[in-house]
């Protein structure tokens, strides 16, 4: 074996893990200093420690090769005082605690190097920062990284050799940025951020390893270490790289305001370093990704003019219309699409928000210029697309009255809301605007996956009706409660499933007054619910389930987005009760209880029970009409 022992303090992470396997053999032993237990692989074990105090983990350092200090909290998170305390503290702690440790030892590890981080370096557009000329910078990051070198290098201790690497992008398979830039790329969002110009530092995880060996090996390299890639690549180059391992021909750019919107939360910076040779001894440097190292102008146009004359305004009106509704009719038939029903659905949030939205953009970002001044303009003419697309599909039977009757009001604000935005870009005279409508437009289909693993929660409502009758007894009205007989057309009064085109009641009559008794409830089109009593108290009280089997409706009576007993929406019980009021009055309540299954049930559920009341007040109105007749 090459080396005795090994010790990664804090290595249970990415580049701890890359570590341990590039040396494990190579070592006798491998031991990890974390603060949770894990089960021995190999030669490779751990040994727990708080990363505060000493305990039995010194023992593992007395006669080790090579000492590895790894610790740091993730600087993944939100620079709150807590995260930015903590942060120190994961750092300095440990790092002082093993100076300690090994300055009393007789036989401590001959060799000391401690993963520091390039972000040391200042903000530098303009030029490389290296070991030999490199400018320290300032700042949050800064400050960390230089309170954690002179940690590091406070204090000398006799027999131990220390080297800081301060390290780029380290870019792995299985962590760290590097899987997360490849899902961007696979999602479509692979673009190059900002203006693609920013420097990447960055350097392979096996790189990073080999250097941890190189310099073990080399006893006349110490002190500070640039550890990188031999070259900066910039972002554009960076992107597209990843885009061609992943066979991905293209992808969205990310705008600069989302940058900075970003970076004002979490306060990342961008620095650009450089690897020099290493002293004598040289570097170990490695570039294992495959690196393949205009806006238009908008005046004087006939879109842009200011002499457009009628058949050029009417040209480009008709163009903005065709590519909003080409843009309705491709993101409607994907979301409809069964194969990717698993990602994207027509009863998703990002269907109903992303698809009215990106009409209206579309629609004012494409007329002509003179039309936007009027914000009025802007609110309404994104209509025109939604009421075009709303027409065609309804003449093409692709979606039906009552869903468009629902969703239309949203549909008109969101179509607006981006109108008004596609107004603002142009009026602004952004330099991207072409990139920030693209990111807007592709909105839907980002969040659709998101919205899809965060699921439909099943909701149950109630819907509650009451109607007060005059009848000579109770039995009058309870026999009108529990043998509907038919219905005609005159006695419908149900204004708002008439208007649906929703299916009217016809007759419901139970065959028997008791537990157990059963009745159908037949509506028009083919509508059946099938009712079983399951609590019944005489000219009182009746509770009785409500089942409607999907397979009995025709496919011709209701949307299948509304359909009852269907993957959205379901009725579940209903009750009646009758309450004597004196005099001969009577107030009979109806209850009903439904399911919703959507992502937007805050929505769904107020229209569920629009519909619910408007049915149930129908049903009350032919039972008062009934038992008030002479």
């Amino acid at each position: 074996m090459k080396y005795n022992n090994i010790i990664l303090a804090g290595g249970s992470g990415f580049l701890g893990k890359a570590i341990a396997a590039h040396f494990k053999d190579m070592a006798k032993e491998i031991i990890i200093l974390s603060r949770r237990p894990a089960a021995a692989q190999a030669n490779i074990k751990t040994q727990v420690w708080d990363a505060r105090t000493e305990g039995d983990w010194t023992n593992a350092l007395h006669g080790a090769d090579l000492l590895v200090n790894l610790c740091g909290k993730n600087v993944n998170c939100r620079y709150t005082e807590k995260n930015k305390a903590g942060i120190f503290a994961s750092r300095l702690e440990p790092t002082d605690l093993l100076n300690r440790v090994l300055s009393r030892m007789q036989n401590p590890p001959p060799i000391f190097i401690n993963i520091t981080s390039a972000t040391i370096y200042r903000h530098a557009a303009d030029r490389p920062q290296d070991e030999a000329t490199g400018e320290i910078g300032d700042g949050f990051s800064v400050a960390v990284c230089k309170a954690w070198e002179k940690t590091f290098f406070m204090h000398p201790i006799h027999g131990v050799r220390k080297a800081a690497l301060r390290m780029g992008i380290v870019l792995g398979r299985t962590d760290s940025a590097f899987p997360r830039l490849r899902n961007l790329v696979k999602c479509g969002l692979g673009g190059h951020q900002g203006n693609g110009r920013q420097m990447v530092s960055w350097i392979h995880e096996q790189d990073a390893a080999q250097i941890v060996e190189y310099v073990a090996d080399h006893a006349e390299i110490d002190g500070v270490l640039n550890c990188t890639a031999p070259n900066p690549v910039d972002n554009k180059t960076l992107m597209q790289t990843i885009r061609k391992a992943c066979g991905v021909a293209v992808g969205l750019r990310c705008p600069a305001w989302l940058l900075e919107l970003g970076g004002g939360i979490y306060r990342h910076r961008n620095r650009t370093r450089i690897e020099k040779p290493m002293g004598c001894a040289g570097a170990i440097t490695g570039d294992r990704l495959p690196v393949q190292i205009s806006a238009a102008e908008r005046g004087g146009g006939s879109m842009y003019g200011e002499n457009l004359n009628h058949h050029h305004i009417m040209k480009k009106l008709i163009i903005a219309l065709v590519a909003a509704l080409a843009f309705a009719f491709a993101l409607y038939f994907l979301f409809d699409l069964k194969s990717f029903s698993g990602l994207f659905a027509i009863m998703s949030v990002a269907f109903l928000l992303g698809v009215p939205f990106g009409i209206g953009l579309i629609t004012i970002y494409l007329v002509p210029i003179d039309k936007i001044h009027s914000r009025t303009y802007c609110f309404f003419f994104a209509w025109v697309p939604i009421l075009l697309f709303l027409a065609l599909t309804l003449v093409l039977s692709v979606e039906g009255w009552a869903c468009w009757l629902m969703i239309l009001p949203v549909f008109l604000l969101l179509s607006s809301l981006g109108g008004l935005t596609a107004r603002h870009f142009r009026l602004k005279k952004y330099q991207n605007g072409n990139t920030y409508v693209s990111v807007l437009l592709l909105l839907p289909l980002a969040m659709a996956p998101v919205e899809h693993m965060i699921g439909a929660i099943p909701g149950r409502y109630e819907a509650y009706t009451y109607i007060d009758i005059h009848a000579p007894d109770k039995a009058t009205i309870w026999n009108n409660v529990t043998r509907v007989r038919a219905i005609d057309k005159k006695q419908d009064k149900a204004w708002l499933t008439r208007t649906l085109g929703f299916p009217r009641p016809i007759r419901a009559e139970l065959n028997y007054c008791g537990v157990g008794g059963y009745r159908k409830a037949i509506f028009d089109k083919g509508l059946v619910f099938h009712e079983q009593v399951f609590h019944y108290e005489d000219e009182r009280r009746m509770d009785f389930s409500i089942k409607a089997h999907p397979y009995e409706i025709p496919s011709t009576t209701m949307d299948e987005h509304v359909v009852i007993g269907g993957n959205y929406f379901d009725v579940l019980n209903g009750t009646y009760v009758l309450q004597p009021l004196g005099n001969h009055n009577y107030r009979l309540h109806l209850y009903s209880h439904f399911k919703l299954t959507t992502t937007f049930n805050f929505y769904a559920s107020w229209w569920a029970g629009l519909i619910m009341k408007d049915i149930q007040n129908n049903i009350l109105q032919v039972i008062k009409q009934r038992s008030e007749q002479p």
